[in-house]
């Protein structure tokens, strides 16, 4: 039987938020801020749902995307500029069913709490697929050292298959469409498909990135920091944070293999 409630909404741009996730964000627009000043009126509880088309000013329920993550406000911080910055934890999956006419200081949806179907009756099944998604994250950490260490090091502690995948893909700087889709799959095993498809997408269990890997091995020659500023401008277009992650191979003597 569907259990709806109604709960002040967020739409979101360019972001998606998961179950767990802690994170903080930015809001301007005046009937998102009033939803929040609403969640913190009532339970503290909001509902945020991320926007297709992060330019539309005024997002109707076709303009959203239909899985959200009811959340907690757990602060809200007033900034100059009109800006209010909130902090959020994700407390679990919500439907969309659509927004109240009635309410139009701000948006208010029906929502209906979502839990994990498709539950994995095969034990070792399910153990096969945590093994697999922990070697190809293990994996994605050792080319990304800064990414998900924390992570790493606590995910034995971890022992739902939903929550892993959750976590994992919280902790990986990809494209919140990507995180969306992770959000709408309510079926685990559906869940561990994107993911998995994505991470092998990305070549984690490949041979053909062991010359990337061996960047870090090698590491760099002494330079005065002349022919520096294409790497650099590498840096900037694609978010990495060490200059390692943007040179094609490393420049130590008889080490190139290509």
């Amino acid at each position: 039987m569907e259990m709806r409630e109604r709960m002040p909404a967020v739409a979101l741009r360019g972001m998606t938020i998961l179950p767990d996730m802690m994170i903080h964000f930015d809001l301007s627009r005046e009937k998102s801020i009033q939803a929040v000043e609403q969640a913190m009126c009532d339970d503290q509880r909001v509902f945020l749902v991320a926007q297709k088309r992060p330019e539309t000013e005024a997002p109707q329920q076709d303009d959203v995307y239909r899985v959200g993550c009811i959340a907690r406000v757990r602060q809200v911080t007033k900034l100059p500029d009109n800006l209010v910055r909130v902090m959020v934890e994700g407390l679990s999956r919500g439907i969309l069913h659509g927004f109240s006419p009635e309410e139009t200081a701000w948006l208010c949806a029906e929502v209906e709490e979502a839990q994990d179907i498709g539950k994995i009756e095969n034990f070792n099944e399910e153990e096969a697929m945590s093994r697999n998604i922990r070697e190809l994250f293990a994996e994605y950490c050792r080319i990304y050292p800064r990414t998900g260490r924390t992570l790493l090091r606590h995910m034995d502690e971890i022992h739902s298959l939903g929550h892993l995948l959750d976590q994992i893909v919280e902790s990986m700087p990809v494209d919140y469409t990507l995180k969306q889709k992770v959000l709408d799959a309510l079926d685990v095993s559906e869940r561990y498909e994107v993911l998995a498809a994505r991470m092998q997408e990305m070549g984690m269990e490949s041979e053909s990135l062991q010359w990337y890997m061996d960047l870090r091995r090698y590491g760099g020659c002494k330079h005065a920091g002349f022919g520096l500023g294409f790497d650099r401008m590498l840096m900037y277009l694609s978010g990495m944070q060490n200059i390692r992650d943007v040179e094609p191979f490393a420049r130590t003597p008889k080490n190139l293999v290509f």
